[in-house]
């Protein structure tokens, strides 16, 4: 993204704020949108004076710069399997790159911004901030939003569209051009905090990162084809400008309530609104290209339908869940910030409509221990299920027999998170 971008995105987030809380950024306010939020492009500056300014903020996760974090890889979880002892296994066990690099360098931005903040050293914290700024935004806006979380190389788009010799059409650089100036306005928007603690507020961080990313990339798909077809596009840049600025503002805004010991996040979180650190791909029958749905569920025939359960012998619809199909061996992973939560709780069992036929075994993990293991079928189609002290690798796991993989949907009813109740 050209420096521009960031300026823009910097200054409208930092508009944002509460005025009393943009005073705390004193003069440094006007550097941190001029300056500080480039450092990690700067840092590349080896002959000039913008790596030794750069240097002091920079951070890396295995020799890797914290700006253009690695893909999550997703192939080994839907195309390697194994035979053993007559029984289907995957080929190895993933390692979310993706996930562990924003985990590190959220975790160091965040606490080193604070830090700096409430020792009174604002340029420092401003600095680091910046750094944090610039990752975010160059994730979630335009050409590097094809990378990262589920993405690819930035060139993927060059390969799927016929551009002949007109080099305007091409998407690369379509999507590495200036932002119309049209599109750089502010957002109505409050923004909010994401955590009472640097762990939370990572743990958290990385959902709404991976949420924009996601929105961005579709975004700028449906930017090349308009600019293929002649349509406009300011719409579509205004649309994703907006959502960097929020992240921005959220990102600032948590860490200056984090700096004045302010907790203003209170109450459960879904843990099905929040990204997994490792979920299944390419599930047999109805969910074989879609995963899995958010709040929604399919029916054997493919329709969309509500979450429903069985519970107490009659059936009960669920707003908020996960629904997904049912395999050899599967599983969803989140890594939970150790402390913060006190308890874990959600329904789970075979969707409504797939009792006849459905089966599945699953498992949890709390951090490594097995607290709770049930086969679900037309004799037990759901329970509900309560975890005190959820922390670590916190994963859902299970598997299907083989006559039942492609009839079976899986419901994950209301899965929430409870705070850790707070000392008085």
């Amino acid at each position: 993204m050209p420096g521009r971008e960031h300026h823009l995105i910097t200054a409208a987030a930092i508009a944002l704020l509460p005025e009393w809380r943009q005073a705390l950024l004193g003069a440094e306010k006007a550097n941190l949108i001029a300056e500080y939020c480039v450092y990690p492009d700067s840092y590349f500056d080896v002959a000039g004076p913008g790596h030794a300014k750069a240097a002091p903020y920079h951070f890396e996760t295995d020799g890797v710069q914290f700006h253009y974090l690695p893909d999550t890889p997703i192939v080994d979880k839907y195309r390697y399997w194994r035979v053993e002892g007559g029984k289907l296994a995957r080929t190895g066990k993933m390692d979310n790159l993706n996930w562990r690099h924003a985990r590190n360098g959220f975790a160091y931005y965040l606490s080193r911004s604070v830090e700096s903040l409430q020792a009174g050293r604002t340029k420092d914290a401003l600095s680091f901030a910046g750094c944090l700024l610039h990752m975010l935004q160059d994730s979630c806006f335009a050409l590097h939003s094809l990378e990262g979380p589920y993405g690819t190389d930035l060139f993927v788009l060059d390969r799927l569209f016929d551009c002949g010799d007109d080099l305007d059409k091409l998407p690369s650089d379509i999507l590495a051009a200036a932002i119309p100036e049209a599109a750089a306005t502010s957002p109505d928007y409050a923004p909010t905090s994401l955590g009472n603690c640097v762990e939370e507020a990572a743990f958290l961080l990385y959902s709404r990162y991976v949420a924009t990313v996601l929105e961005a990339r579709k975004t700028s798909f449906q930017i090349v084809r308009n600019v293929h077809d002649d349509k406009d596009t300011v719409g579509l840049y205004r649309k994703m400008f907006h959502n960097a600025v929020k992240l921005s503002a959220d990102a600032l805004n948590t860490i200056l309530a984090l700096a004045e010991g302010r907790h203003e996040r209170m109450g459960d979180v879904t843990l099905s609104d929040l990204e997994p650190v490792e979920r299944p791909w390419g599930f047999p029958g109805p969910y074989r290209f879609v995963t899995m749905l958010r709040d929604k569920a399919l029916n054997p025939a493919g329709k969309i339908v509500p979450l429903s359960l069985i519970v107490d012998g009659e059936p009960r619809t669920f707003a908020k869940g996960l629904s997904f199909g049912s395999h050899a061996e599967f599983s969803f992973v989140y890594e939970l910030p150790a402390a913060v939560y006190g308890k874990f709780s959600c329904r789970i069992g075979i969707h409504a409509d797939y009792l006849e036929s459905g089966e599945t075994a699953l498992t949890f993990l709390n951090n490594g221990e097995v607290v709770f293991t049930g086969t679900f079928n037309k004799g037990n189609p759901a329970q509900f299920v309560e975890i005190e002290n959820p922390r670590g690798r916190f994963e859902l796991s299970g598997t299907s027999p083989e006559a039942a993989r492609c009839a079976t949907a899986i419901v994950w009813a209301e899965p929430k998170l409870t705070p850790k109740k707070e000392e008085t």
